[in-house]
């Protein structure tokens, strides 16, 4: 039996909870089985406007693997062997209906799912998987936010961590660059759950949040799949083009029978960002904030599509700033 995980301290969320309930269900262990008897369960839309990575099925105690993932989500990870998820429809989610971690010996049988935003499953680094009578039927098309909302969620409880360090005084410029921010999103978030008042096309938080719309809708602004299977650790950048050197960190004995996939839709949003100087850490990457969300340049320019313009920094970018320039500045032991 592995070793049960700490998600509770001093009556905060802690370990993988740290930045938020990433999913409704978790099968954490060996021989643990889901059946909804072909009942929903699907995040609510307040939700899942506040949790952004999301799934409504997590087959392991933690998102990411060890080191990866923005932020410590604990130790190793406790994986899900000989599990299942059957009978079952998953609805709208923020990320995927199902996620997993390492997973072994995993059948995912009769399931439907529905208004997933990012992909129906994603299994990372899986050995045996059994995928069978599912049907991935579309992604959501009524995502009314963009990539800027979560990564002012992440933000901010950021902020809020160093913010409850004892030996830690928080600026002013911080504190208010913060409850600017958060003034913002609360506004417009109280226009769809909280009652509150349409706000005008031109206001601050809708030229920070808002979706754009397509013919298809309101999609994501990033790749989308309906099936992910891949090696271990998370999906990021190119596909892999050949077997990585240690074969055990591939998916290895995956079937999918059955399985019908429709509707795959997005608006791959490439971002323009700025490197980091030569000579520097990270020199030649991109600059990241502290949950690795890039810069967005263009964004930020008075003329947002051309080769010049004046900056101005938009509610999001100045958070970002005074928390980098005032976490740079502490002992590196707090």
């Amino acid at each position: 039996m592995e070793k049960a995980v700490a998600y509770c301290e001093n009556g905060r969320p802690a370990g993988a909870y740290h930045l938020g309930f990433f999913a409704a269900i978790t099968l954490e262990g060996s021989n643990v089985h889901l059946d909804i008897n072909g009942y929903t369960i699907e995040q609510q839309l307040l939700h899942s406007l506040k949790q952004r990575f999301f799934a409504v099925v997590e087959t392991g105690s933690a998102p990411f693997i060890e080191g990866q993932g923005p932020g410590n989500f604990g130790p190793a990870t406790v994986r899900c062997k000989y599990c299942s998820v059957r009978n079952s429809k998953l609805g709208r989610s923020a990320h995927h209906g199902i996620h997993g971690v390492r997973n072994e010996d995993i059948t995912i049988e009769n399931v439907e799912f529905e208004d997933y935003e990012v992909a129906a499953i994603s299994i990372n680094g899986p050995q045996r998987v059994l995928i069978d009578a599912v049907h991935a039927k579309s992604h959501f098309t009524t995502v009314l936010s963009h990539a800027t909302l979560s990564a002012a969620r992440f933000q901010q409880q950021f902020v809020a961590i160093v913010g409850g360090i004892p030996s830690v005084t928080v600026p002013d410029s911080l504190t208010a660059a913060s409850a600017h921010l958060q003034s913002l999103e609360d506004d417009w978030v109280a226009q769809f759950v909280g009652g509150g008042p349409r706000l005008l096309e031109n206001h601050e938080a809708r030229k920070l949040f808002d979706n754009f719309d397509t013919a298809d809708g309101k999609l994501m602004d990033g790749n989308a799949y309906g099936i992910i299977i891949h090696g271990k650790g998370v999906l990021v950048n190119q596909f892999a083009e050949a077997q990585s050197a240690d074969f055990g960190e591939d998916a290895q004995d995956v079937t999918i029978r059955n399985t019908k996939i429709h509707n795959v839709l997005a608006r791959v949003n490439e971002i323009v960002t700025v490197n980091m100087p030569v000579g520097s850490a990270g020199a030649g990457k991109p600059m990241v904030d502290v949950v690795g969300s890039v810069m967005r340049v263009d964004e930020q320019k008075t003329d947002p599509f051309g080769g010049t313009g004046t900056f101005i920094l938009d509610a999001l970018h100045e958070l970002r700033f005074e928390y980098d320039a005032f976490v740079s500045g502490l002992d590196p032991g707090t």
